[in-house]
């Protein structure tokens, strides 16, 4: 789906922010699947899982949220754009590009890595407060504030809090029905599948815990139909029968 220098460069940004720790933080998005299920997903098939172009991260407040910012702006060269940050990097290399020099490369030479930031609410004052908007993720209160919540991972550089698998399956529920690229919304439907066979975590209790902690009015409208056509790129990219995706998403998104 990605191409390892894509998701090399990724990863070795995310060891880097992992390692000087500007503020606490836990690891949310497409790693924290990776990391979460890429042992066990090894282990049955042979391959690792899926790594991730971009870079997701939970904080606390709007105090680690400025501070974030500039570690991003000064320490590891990132561009805000709107409410996230981008930063340029060589399709081959993975070597950075200066923005003003992405602007005139052609796009099959470059790819875009970008750092998404959320916290569990956003106050109301937090544009004039912040200069921008981050997006808000409900979810991350059970993980900073509950130990059930949260899991420890060990990267390269140093450990890393993730979401309990089915909280992470929780945000995948609330992100899959919105996806307007198909590439997202295709590796939202993996990371599912994948959660429930990898996480370590029972099959009817990791779906029955997610469901509960999904937003009622995200997961409502959900149903295997909606996804009929992603079910074969999703097999051949996670490695498994098409019909056996197509049973997995149908027990997560049908409410027994």
């Amino acid at each position: 789906m990605y191409d390892v220098v894509e998701t090399g460069s990724s990863s070795e940004y995310l060891e880097r922010i992992v390692k000087d720790r500007p503020v606490d933080l836990c690891l949310i998005g497409g790693w924290a699947v990776f990391h979460t299920v890429n042992q066990r997903f090894l282990a049955s098939t042979g391959r690792t899982y899926l790594g991730s172009k971009d870079i997701d991260i939970g904080i606390h407040d709007v105090g680690s949220l400025k501070k974030v910012e500039r570690y991003l702006e000064e320490e590891m060269d990132f561009e805000r754009l709107s409410f996230r940050f981008v930063k340029y990097l060589d399709r081959e290399t993975g070597r950075p590009i200066p923005s003003d020099l992405a602007r005139t490369t052609p796009l099959h030479f470059l790819f875009e890595l970008y750092f998404d930031i959320m916290l569990p609410v956003c106050p109301e004052d937090i544009r004039r407060t912040a200069g921008f908007i981050p997006p808000d993720e409900p979810i991350l209160t059970k993980v900073f504030e509950d130990n059930d919540g949260k899991r420890t991972i060990q990267l390269n550089t140093g450990p890393v809090d993730v979401p309990a698998p089915f909280l992470l399956l929780a945000m995948k529920l609330n992100s899959v029905g919105t996806r307007t690229k198909d590439h997202k919304r295709i590796k939202d439907l993996c990371d599912i599948v994948a959660l429930v066979l990898f996480s370590g975590m029972e099959r009817d209790e990791i779906i029955g815990m997610g469901r509960n902690e999904a937003t009622p009015e995200n997961i409502s409208g959900l149903s295997s139909d909606m996804f009929e056509k992603d079910f074969e790129q999703a097999s051949t990219i996670i490695g498994l029968p098409r019909d056996a995706v197509a049973s997995l998403i149908d027990m997560v998104m049908t409410d027994n």
